[in-house]
């Protein structure tokens, strides 16, 4: 994400002599990158980008620390100037306001932190304030707000400010959310949360704020606030982005909730705030300072084999200036060549390559050699898959398919009108639209749906589509993610054996030979390769459709190819009527045909026609008698055929119909 800096901010933390056009150059050479600097009223602002694993810098005093280790490598005079509140004094007497404070679970918040004070006068900031905000694009509101937003612009941590007196019973209990829960947030938007959102509530079961993303209006500081409870937390970083992506909806606060923020830094900034509401807004302490700790801060330490972290960044850097740049981003030698990690540095820095990360990057990248790397580029396996989705693709193009495209996403009415049921289908939590709640764990519904929208357009439609399909698993887990080919043909001419001849095209095109279609019923048969099912064919009143599981399919496919020389002789073809039981299947007996050869003679086999009536199935093959050498005579192809029939009728119970 981007923020905004202005250069008189920053000086506040930075005593240097650089231009901001050389803060600008320097800083994003060795650190975050600064995109430009706008000109606003006479001002200079730095418009800063800010990776994710650096969540210190979205704050003025980040980036002061970062250029004050930055620029004196480019011979520029930089000092960081300490933030050093005043401490504010407890009232510690029994006349001090109290606050019931009950956390449910200590892993929502690790620290909760806040004081209450009274005499407070509700008026507008200081200028100096107001402009400052205006620069960063937040709107001044009033003198206590303001600070809270301020302090987590100048600190980088968020602050919230109730007024005491609307907090019922003056209790507060932070909890998770129950799903269906309601609160009105101080942008007046009645929110539904969902399941274990981080709340509070007040003495009365009021939610009162939605932690970590905006406050509850029923609590909010308004012209006739007296008494202030000002507080500064830490939460739990997942839940906060969870919620944010539940409700739509990411603040200025979430965004540095959910990366986290530095665990010590929170009392220094409340003394910050609590000093300048004072100076401000006539603020005078009221209680005890509160600060519940659930988890103690751990020292981080981490030990730095010089030696290996100049084998790391490949160039020899003094061991005495590697430690320097340490020493200025605030790492501190404990023992030595052991050095403590700073507390707003503790979300990324994790091991000893980051250290080498470190100093390289101030060191300058751009002084590293340019060297290519050297030795023999491993030879990965290759992944054929793109390859037989295009040549799937291909084929089904040049059969006169046309290529979908449809959402992972879908409704549950078009699950519905595509016989899947949404039970079946994982629930997206945080849909776009009624439209998209659910994610699909077939391509058929969304096919059907295309080809009802076009129908009344055209009188044939034939359209597929390859993607990935989501299945349901155990819960907490990921979905079973998959790719399937599906494709739909509307045409009143066509039939089931267009259609198995299409998906029989397609398998000859992926190398695919030992295959065979298992008939359900009349209208639907089983694809099995090897045994194994890989989809179905499928005739109804929505037209012809296959469904194979292309993932699957990619087990069997094959590049390899065989040359077989072109006859020199014709063949002979001829069309036999067979019948056959009404429960048999024609399909081994055909496959039976197409073996039935010898060195000298081949056979191949095509189902041409299918009439039934009564308990008797009538196929009609059309049969092709190949030699290899010479032509073939009446009397042979007699032979071949008498000894082909006695055959089918032996295994099969096939006969020959008779007229």
């Amino acid at each position: 994400m981007n923020i905004l800096v202005p250069f008189s901010w920053l000086k506040d933390y930075l005593k240097t002599d650089a231009s901001a056009k050389e803060v600008t150059k320097f800083v994003s050479l060795c650190g975050p990158s600064i995109e430009r600097i706008h000109e606003v009223g006479g001002e200079e602002v730095f418009e800063v980008e800010v990776t994710p694993n650096r969540p210190d810098l979205l704050s003025v005093i980040g980036l002061a620390r970062e250029a004050s280790a930055i620029l004196p490598r480019f011979k520029k005079e930089a000092e960081f100037i300490s933030l050093n509140p005043e401490e504010f004094s407890e009232k510690g007497d029994k006349d001090a306001l109290t606050l019931d404070v009950t956390i449910k679970n200590n892993k929502l918040c690790p620290r909760f932190t806040a004081v209450i004070l009274d005499n407070v006068v509700i008026k507008e900031s200081p200028e100096i304030i107001k402009k400052r905000l205006e620069l960063v694009g937040t709107r001044a509101l009033n003198n206590v707000i303001d600070v809270t937003n301020y302090s987590m612009f100048d600190l980088g941590q968020p602050m919230h400010a109730f007024d005491y007196d609307k907090i019922t019973g003056h209790k507060l209990i932070l909890r998770e959310s129950k799903e269906g829960e309601t609160i009105i947030t101080l942008d007046g938007v009645n929110r539904k949360l969902p399941e274990d959102a981080i709340v509070m509530e007040d003495g009365s079961g009021r939610l009162i704020d939605l932690c970590g993303i905006m406050g509850g209006k029923n609590s909010e500081i308004d012209e006739n606030t007296k008494r202030v409870l000002l507080f500064v937390q830490t939460y739990d970083s997942f839940k906060i982005r969870k919620t944010c992506q539940a409700i739509s909806h990411r603040t200025e606060a979430a965004a540095r909730f959910e990366k986290g923020i530095d665990y010590l830094g929170i009392i220094s900034s409340l003394q910050r705030a609590v000093e300048m509401l004072s100076k401000n807004a006539g603020a005078r302490v009221a209680s005890n300072l509160i600060d519940i700790e659930e988890s103690k801060y751990q020292k981080k330490l981490i030990k730095a084999d010089f030696n290996k972290i100049n084998s790391v960044i490949g160039v020899s850097i003094e061991k005495e200036e590697a430690k320097a740049i340490l020493r200025s981003l605030g790492f501190i030698e404990k023992e030595p060549d052991q050095y403590e990690v700073p507390s707003w540095r503790y979300q990324d820095v994790e091991i000893e390559e980051d250290l080498a990360e470190e100093i390289a990057r101030i060191y300058g990248y751009f002084n590293l050699p340019i060297i290519l790397p050297e030795g023999i580029i491993p030879s990965g396996q290759e992944d054929k898959t793109f390859y037989f989705e295009d040549k799937a693709k291909d084929y089904l193009k040049h059969q006169g398919f046309s290529e979908c495209v449809t959402p992972s996403a879908t409704s549950a009415e078009i699950l519905e009108k595509g016989e899947n049921t949404p039970d079946k289908a994982i629930k997206i939590k945080n849909p776009l639209s009624k439209d998209f709640e659910y994610l699909r764990y077939s391509l058929i519904p969304q096919l059907l749906e295309s080809i009802r929208f076009n129908k009344s357009n055209f009188e044939k439609i034939r359209i597929f589509e390859l993607a990935n399909v989501y299945e349901k698993t155990d819960k907490d887990k990921l979905p079973n993610e998959y790719s399937r080919l599906t494709g739909i043909i509307f045409d009143k001419k066509s039939t089931m054996l267009d259609l198995k001849g299409t998906v029989e095209g397609l398998l000859s095109e992926l190398g695919i030979a030992n295959y065979d279609f298992e008939q359900k019923n009349n209208q639907e048969a089983d694809l099995t390769i090897s045994k194994e099912v890989v989809g179905f064919i499928k005739s109804s009143i929505d037209g012809l459709m296959f469904d194979l599981n292309f993932k699957v399919l990619l087990k069997y496919v094959s590049t390899s190819n065989s040359y077989k020389q072109i006859p020199s002789v014709p063949s002979v073809v001829e069309d036999l009527t067979f019948e056959i039981n009404k429960d048999e299947k024609a399909g081994p007996a055909i496959n039976f045909i197409k073996t039935f050869s010898n060195e000298k003679i081949s056979l191949s086999a095509e189902l041409t026609d299918v009439f039934e009536k009564e308990d008797v199935r009538a196929i009609t093959v059309k049969i092709k008698y190949q030699a290899k050498k010479e032509n073939l005579s009446n009397d042979i192809v007699a032979k071949i055929r008498e000894l082909l029939i006695k055959e089918l009728d032996q295994k099969f119970g096939v006969t020959v119909k008779t007229a």
